[in-house]
């Protein structure tokens, strides 16, 4: 929905981000790269544009679409909301 979108303060910075994701990819592949997950906003937006990256070349077809990219996720000095997003 928001590549369709003419708001280039909506879909400027997802393009930006898809093509620096995409040359990751490319560069490295999804087995030399990993997320660090903290279940914060900035995480879960990180999180979810990983997996559209990935999605979208020959790795995520073949594993229908799951992120085959490495996740990292560090339990200490979590907030108690995030503990719970995380629980979820």
């Amino acid at each position: 929905a928001i590549m369709k979108s003419d708001d280039w303060a909506a879909n400027g910075p997802y393009r930006k981000a898809m093509e620096v994701l995409d040359g990751a990819l490319r560069m490295w592949g999804p087995e030399e790269l990993a997320l660090s997950f903290n279940g914060g906003k900035d995480a879960v937006v990180l999180l979810h544009l990983v997996r559209a990256a990935v999605a979208g070349t020959p790795w995520g077809r073949e594993a229908g679409a799951r992120s085959c990219v490495r996740c990292v996720y560090f339990e200490e000095d979590t907030f108690d909301l995030v503990k719970l997003f995380i629980a979820e």
